[in-house]
């Protein structure tokens, strides 16, 4: 409610975010709204409001569609009641539907094996402190568990190009992104890419969901699937998401997200 007019439903797609690729974010959403409407299902414009995330939009009872970290999805599971899906990336390796993060470092420690690497005197880069991506890929990379490992500092970023800048600038020593991050970063920040080196990977886990608060088995959720499938499915569209990274959409079974409950923040 605002000020006693009932809102509409709205979009939370704030994630991967950059200048070259929301326009195609909001195409995106634009065509998703559209054929919502043709369905008689009125949406909020905006591709996202700053003031929410995922959680607190479907608490409000406005989540249409919204994307979040799967770590907080596996918490959150009764608050967000519809599983839509996951990205499908354009990258080698990886189970539709799945990512992996890139471990990365600065380039004077390229020549260094990921298993003799001195953990106790790096200083390590984390984006936030309920990351799966950002921060346990990173454990799990070094230690094969989403247990912490013993830096000798830890730092948080506050998102993926902030790790990028602290390690590419010296400020810190090793961090993780998510692959679909790092390809994004590419076109986003090439000089500051240039100044680091992957060095491993973790591995692959199910993919950041896209959500919705409506409830499961719905018809507006029904509909709702049918819009994204139908997005992919159209030629422009389609291609402006290969070229920034995902060539589609896969819906898993929510249960595979149970996975990231051992990270404990």
């Amino acid at each position: 409610m605002d000020g006693g007019r009932i809102l509409p439903k709205s979009a939370q797609l704030n994630w991967y975010l950059f200048d070259h690729t929301e326009p195609v974010f909001t195409a995106f959403w634009q065509f998703v709204r559209g054929y919502l409407k043709q369905q008689g299902i009125e949406t909020g414009a905006d591709l996202y409001d700053a003031k929410y995330n995922a959680i607190s939009l479907a608490r409000e009872g406005r989540l249409m569609l919204g994307q979040m970290c799967g770590m907080n999805f596996s918490r959150n599971m009764t608050r967000i009641p519809g599983y839509l899906g996951s990205f499908v990336l354009a990258e080698k390796g990886v189970p539709a539907g799945y990512y992996h993060s890139v471990i990365i470092a600065p380039k004077k420690l390229e020549n260094i094996s990921i298993d003799d690497l001195p953990i106790h005197e790096l200083r390590a880069a984390h984006s936030e402190k309920d990351s799966y991506s950002g921060r346990f890929a990173l454990y799990q990379a070094l230690g094969g568990s989403p247990t912490p490992c013993a830096f000798g500092r830890v730092s948080y970023t506050g998102a993926h190009r902030g790790t990028l800048a602290a390690i590419s600038s010296g400020q810190a020593d090793i961090g993780a992104i998510d692959c679909l991050t790092w390809h994004m970063l590419q076109f986003a920040c090439p000089e500051q890419v240039a100044k680091v080196k992957i060095i491993g990977t973790c591995p692959p886990v199910p993919a950041p969901p896209l959500v919705s608060g409506l409830v499961e088995n719905s018809e507006e959720l029904a509909i709702l699937k049918k819009a994204i499938k139908a997005a992919f499915r159209e030629d422009k569209l389609s291609a402006g998401m290969k070229n920034i990274g995902i060539s589609g959409y896969k819906t898993l079974s929510a249960g595979q997200y149970d996975i990231f409950k051992e990270c404990v923040v």
